[in-house]
């Protein structure tokens, strides 16, 4: 889980303006741990939501490009979360960015 939030709060301070706002939130519902990171980065196109978690996708190659960025970090964020069984969506933000949230069942973790 630390790799998995620490990729998430690295590409929300890489796309976050100075003065930007990142947010987590954490919940329990019916034996499910919710976690939920908002950015007030610019905004992710409806089209690029469903493509976030590819390899080597970046919304926009030439800012990536710019910021250091190679495309894998939300790609390894989803494959972690799975392999342990949970599951993450990416979503716009009520803060204009982007929304990552990350649901596990606690029985057994």
């Amino acid at each position: 889980m630390r790799q998995v939030l620490g990729n998430l709060f690295e590409n929300c301070l890489r796309y976050t303006a100075p003065g930007g706002r990142v947010r987590l939130d954490a919940s329990e519902d019916d034996g499910r741990l919710c976690l939920v990171v908002d950015d007030s980065a610019p905004g992710v196109p409806d089209a690029a939501l469903a493509r976030l978690g590819e390899r080597f996708y970046r919304v926009d190659a030439s800012r990536s490009r710019a910021s250091g960025g190679a495309g894998l970090g939300l790609a390894l964020c989803l494959r972690l979360v799975e392999a342990q069984g949970g599951s993450i969506a990416f979503a716009h933000s009520p803060l204009g960015g982007l929304r990552a949230t990350i649901a596990f069942d606690l029985e057994g973790a």
